[in-house]
């Protein structure tokens, strides 16, 4: 597999422990039940990332005064109780995890955009793995195939926003590493869009996350 190098990763990052914020807080959102829903790309990728498992959660970093509209109709408002994490008066992430039931139906009942279903397959029954040291492999952009995706553009933004933290990480779950994962949409897309792609890689072969760096 010459698309493939395998490596170690420094994972140590920046970002701040909440502990030490000044003057932090965690607060409900509210009136979520006031807000307008909107369903869009952002639904679809917040949504799947969290509604796979029971405890599974996400987070979003803001580097505006307040929560935008956009943020608000398309991803809090699909949510049950979110929290707006605060330092001082400036709202700095949103903690996401238990996704409506009608939000996860709706977006299920459509043709989700290609990568977000290349990276979250509700069709799967994902079954319980037994944790092994991953080895990490990072992906040589010159062996992929580009693939733009002009939808999945507008999610970009977020991803980069990751406080001082200088890396995107999620788990995947029904991925195994063999020569065929090179023609994924979502790897393809990722390789060109970021300045590294790591697949960390158990015993078994399965990838159990993808870590995109900036």
């Amino acid at each position: 597999m010459n698309w493939i190098q395998e490596c170690n990763i420094n994972l140590s990052t920046n970002d701040l422990e909440e502990s030490e914020y000044v003057d932090f807080s965690i607060e409900d959102i509210p009136d979520i039940e006031k807000i307008n829903k909107k369903y869009n790309v952002l639904t679809e990728f917040y949504i799947s990332l969290t509604a796979r498992f029971p405890n599974s959660r996400a987070s979003i970093f803001l580097n505006e005064t307040k929560i935008s509209v956009e943020i608000l109709e398309s991803v809090v408002a699909h949510f049950n109780n979110p929290k707006v994490v605060t330092n001082g008066k400036n709202p700095i992430k949103i903690i996401l995890k238990n996704p409506k039931t009608s939000s996860v139906d709706h977006i299920l009942k459509k043709n989700r955009n290609p990568i977000i279903e290349d990276l979250f397959d509700f069709n799967k029954n994902y079954s319980f793995r037994e944790w092994t040291p991953p080895k990490t492999y990072k992906i040589v952009p010159d062996k992929v195939e580009k693939y733009e995706n002009d939808d999945f553009d507008s999610i970009l933004p977020y991803l980069y926003m990751c406080n001082s933290q200088p890396f995107f990480i999620f788990s995947i779950d029904d991925w195994v590493l063999n020569d065929s994962l090179k023609n994924s949409l979502a790897i393809r897309y990722f390789t060109h869009k970021f300045k590294e792609v790591y697949l960390w890689v158990d015993d078994d072969k399965n990838v159990t996350n993808i870590q995109l760096a900036f």
